[in-house]
């Protein structure tokens, strides 16, 4: 008789069946909504949602528990079948003792950390205006250990119970990974700093001995942001509101202990929440709370050496993420009110004019890592820049010489990325970067033109047909993948449409975005368009061009991002 160890027997397994077929053992056809066999068999098909695993803290190890999403939130998870197969599928073949980590999900030896999400969180009224900083000069701010670039990972059964304590908390961290990571970033990149730099950061929290409050604001921001996004997929959990309104004030909370330290890395968790909490409004909509988030990012980034933001790459990413934000949200005076545009950059534009020098101030030098922002958000650095500059003038009313403007619609058009390369892991998600960049790239000189330049819709027509081509291109390819990219492009874009074809093929984009997401804002920013193209209408033919989106905005009492 041959005796086998465990390894060495082979099993067949199948990842990819309804979970009826899975529990009976047997071969599933896959069809959907409900496979064939069920159907013949008579029995109930428990469908093809994905799951990952919380355990409760006295579940003992041994038991296998897979929790599974609201079939309304299973349409928007974010990772295919395959990739979850391929990835079950290797991480079943690890050796007992060894870890391993494929994308987001991991398995560990037997170690459980001593640390515990500690409570003592005390009851008060702290407000988002509590920001403040400690202004450190030149001197750098000393850094520890950074254990914020590495991959995010989801723990197995003898490693989560001390991490995340409610069943609550565990759905929105579950909500969080599988679906809001995602569609935050219009590109299906694993570099994705939302699943592997804020994820473990946040996480970090709870599994170290530190519990530093910069770390615990990030979780809790997490947590918040999390709710409201189910309440706006799903607006019958309304009694998620309160929940999210919980963690916010947590975050704040945390936030305020945070502000005055000198440790880098929790410097980093720092303005990781406040670009969380400044996304917060876009879910619940009606709120100008962003806009002092972003004067609190500012404030932070002016407090800190700028060198120490190119430490390592986590930085990097976090700096030009809030930067992004920052760049892309309404910056005249009648809607920015005295939130003047940030004066901080990620390349020089290189004009000869001392006005425009002095905006590079706080500039980043040109290497591979400060291109987080062009390779996720596809929006290239000059490109980036450049809206940071318009976003200026428009802000201070600055009249422009002829030269000038010339200089800069030059550099506008020296900025097409429709011939450049954007390194990426497969042709689809370098074509969709492609595409999501040539789309920032018509809107920003739309923008230009209409903010600064002053000419009349009528004439800029050809540019705002081929920015509405791109969106749809890219929006073809980001379908099925659940993925969503930026507003900012479509609605600039949508504000100048005059032909009634190009309005109504701009309408039916944010319609669909409106109904996948649910996000509030997108239905504010729907009535500015409305709004614009309204009050276009009934104006003259030679003074329309005097109808500018961002006073529609402010006479409408929108505030709003634009991302």
């Amino acid at each position: 008789m041959t005796i086998r160890s465990k390894h060495s027997v082979k099993r067949s397994k199948t990842f990819t069946g309804c979970w009826t077929c899975r529990s009976r053992s047997v071969k599933c056809g896959q069809e959907k909504p409900t496979c064939q066999r069920c159907r013949q068999s008579g029995r109930a098909c428990a469908g093809y949602s994905v799951g990952l695993v919380w355990p409760t803290e006295n579940e003992p190890k041994q038991i296998r528990r897979r929790v599974l999403l609201d079939p309304l939130f299973s349409s928007h998870l974010a990772f295919s079948d395959q990739a979850v197969n391929s990835a079950l599928e290797s991480i079943d073949s690890v050796l007992d003792g060894l870890s391993l980590t494929v994308g987001l999900f991991s398995v560990f030896p037997g170690t459980t950390p001593s640390g515990h999400l500690t409570g003592g969180i005390k009851d008060g009224d702290v407000h988002a205006t509590t920001y403040g900083f400690q202004h450190h000069g030149d001197k750098i701010p000393r850094e520890e250990s950074s254990t914020t670039n590495v991959g995010s990972k989801l723990y197995p059964y003898d490693y989560c119970p001390p991490l995340i304590r409610s069943e609550d908390e565990r759905q929105l961290m579950y909500h969080w990974v599988t679906c809001l990571s995602k569609l935050l970033t219009p590109t299906p990149r694993l570099d994705n700093a939302f699943q592997d730099i804020h994820t473990p950061m946040a996480l970090s929290a709870i599994t170290t001995k530190s519990h530093s409050p910069g770390h615990l604001a990030l979780l809790h921001s997490l947590y918040a942001v999390s709710a409201f996004s189910r309440v706006s997929i799903q607006p019958t959990r309304q009694s998620e509101l309160g929940l999210g309104a919980m963690h916010v004030e947590k975050t704040l909370q945390h936030l305020k202990k945070s502000l005055t330290t000198s440790d880098f890395e929790e410097q980093q968790a720092i303005l990781a929440t406040i670009t969380i909490l400044a996304v917060v409004p876009c879910f619940t909509g009606g709120s100008s709370d962003w806009r002092i988030h972003i004067r609190g990012g500012n404030g932070l980034l002016q407090s800190i050496d700028r060198s120490a933001w190119k430490r390592n790459p986590s930085a990097v990413a976090l700096y030009q993420l809030f930067l992004g934000l920052e760049a892309l949200r309404p910056a005249h005076s009648a809607v920015a009110k005295d939130l003047e545009p940030l004066r901080l950059s990620l390349v020089h534009l290189g004009l000869p004019s001392n006005p425009w020098d002095t905006y590079s101030e706080y500039q980043l030098n040109d290497d591979r890592n400060d291109r987080y922002l062009e390779s996720i958000w596809g929006i290239t650095k000059p490109l980036m820049d450049i809206i940071t500059r318009i976003n200026q003038l428009v802000f201070s009313g600055q009249t422009l010489s002829e030269e000038e403007l010339d200089c800069l619609e030059l550099k506008i058009l020296r900025s097409d990325p429709s011939v450049l390369r954007f390194p990426s892991p497969n042709k689809r998600c370098e074509d969709m970067t492609r595409y999501h960049a040539c789309a920032f790239y018509y809107a920003c000189h739309i923008y230009f033109l209409r903010s600064v330049r002053k000419l009349p819709p009528q004439v800029i027509q050809h540019l705002v047909r081929q920015c509405v081509e791109q969106i749809e291109t890219t929006e073809s390819l980001e379908a099925e993948l659940n993925f969503s990219g930026l507003f900012w492009p479509m609605f600039i874009t949508a504000c100048e449409a005059e032909d009634t074809e190009l309005r109504l093929r701009a309408m039916r984009y944010i319609d669909r975005r409106w109904m996948s997401l649910g996000v509030p804002h997108v239905a504010a920013a729907k009535k500015v368009v409305l709004g614009v193209w309204s009050r276009r209408d009934q104006t003259d033919k030679d003074r329309r061009g005097t109808v500018l989106w961002y006073d529609i905005m402010a006479e409408l009492g929108v505030d709003i991002l634009l991302s």
